[in-house]
């Protein structure tokens, strides 16, 4: 993270968790199965994030004037609606999961099962009223993902996401299947990233000749909140224990560990600095494209039980904003891009990143995975 613009400012950078809807009603009546089209809806993209699956993909509407979109779990004795966003482009629908990072199908309030995925399309085709179920079929690059959730006394979920032949449809479909198991012990809830260490301490202040690094707040910090949730039953790591700044990628680098470790929640500690004392508070920073509920919630307990304050700084610039009461976003500007391939050709790299896009990829943020593909 870069130097703080203003001000002693607890910064945490936080993978933000949505919440999110699973409906139920039993079937009657003729099987999805039985009912499923020859036609495919086909997923050209699916990832995990936290706690949350999300898929995109597209299907025909062919001769449909579509009134409505859901995705549907089933086994042929109940099904479920999951969440769904679509739109329409000529006669082709584009349907996801959600847009946001964060949001989505909610994996830890699946019922166990095993499932197989559809699209229900609902629709006039004249003057008819129609309903049609499209399997859900892989058209992306990827196979499979596997989550292992939250801690419990209970057992913690353990969802797989494939695609296989599943209903006698004799095609591979997308499948969901839920259970209650032992968490594995490289398995963890939480990851704790302590901001610096090492040659890079982090910013330094001085009091009564005596001189106080940021790493050493970050990771007095860090190990309390990781007693905090080894108390109530949760499984929480540290980037790094001791004072050294770990490789970025690698084993055990600060960008891989939370994905080694399949944690579902990140926390990036930091604490900055400047020479102006007319500036404090605390920031809470998370990605552009989430759900800020968490985040939100978040600054308001630090507020409440630390009896501090949220972060007196001006923020609001067009690629720095605060979308919820002490949260806030930086997204990247022209200089910003220019700056970081500058500073990657010096490292060696061959050529400029082409992904920085202006006024949508995040400035403030952890390269820590806790999901997707990688």
């Amino acid at each position: 993270m870069k130097p703080a613009l203003k001000g002693a400012i607890i910064a945490v950078v936080c993978i933000i968790i949505a919440a999110g809807s699973i409906l139920f009603y039993y079937l009657s009546g003729r099987s999805i199965s039985a009912m499923a089209e020859d036609e495919n809806a086909e997923i050209t993209f699916f990832t995990r994030f936290g706690t949350t699956l999300n898929l995109t993909g597209e299907a025909s509407a062919e001769g449909i004037d579509v009134k409505d979109v859901k995705i549907v779990m089933t086994d042929d004795k109940a099904m479920y609606t999951l969440p769904c966003e679509y739109s329409l482009e000529g006669e082709r629908i584009s349907f996801s999961t959600s847009e946001l990072i964060n949001g989505g199908i909610q994996l830890e309030a699946l019922p166990e099962g095993n499932w197989a995925l559809l699209l229900r399309v609902e629709g006039m085709k004249g003057s008819k009223e129609l309903i049609r179920y499209y399997p859900m079929v892989n058209g992306s690059i990827y196979d499979s993902i596997s989550y292992r959730g939250i801690s419990s006394p209970e057992g913690a979920k353990h969802v797989e996401f494939f695609f296989g032949d599943r209903l006698r449809l004799e095609r591979d479909v997308a499948c969901l299947d839920v259970e209650s198991a032992p968490l594995p012990e490289d398995v963890y809830d939480v990851v704790l990233e302590v901001g610096h260490g090492g040659d890079d301490p982090g910013a330094i202040g001085w009091l009564d000749e005596e001189m106080y690094t940021e790493f050493s707040f970050n990771h007095t910090i860090a190990m309390e909140i990781k007693r905090i949730l080894t108390e109530r039953g949760y499984k929480a790591a540290l980037t790094h224990e001791d004072n050294s700044d770990p490789e970025g990628y690698g084993p055990g680098g600060r960008a891989v560990v939370c994905n080694e470790l399949h944690a579902k929640y990140s926390l990036s500690i930091h604490n900055n600095a400047s020479v102006a004392g007319d500036y404090s508070g605390t920031e809470i920073f998370a990605p552009g494209n989430a759900d800020y509920t968490f985040a939100e919630l978040l600054s308001a307990k630090v507020v409440e039980y630390a009896s501090y304050e949220i972060s007196n700084a001006d923020n609001n610039t067009p690629t720095w904003y605060s979308p919820a009461k002490g949260v806030w976003v930086r997204l990247y500007n022209e200089d910003d891009v220019i700056e970081t391939n500058t500073e990657a050709a010096k490292h060696g790299a061959k050529e400029p990143y082409e992904n920085l896009t202006v006024m949508k990829t995040n400035w403030y943020y952890m390269i820590r995975e806790v999901g997707g593909i990688s």
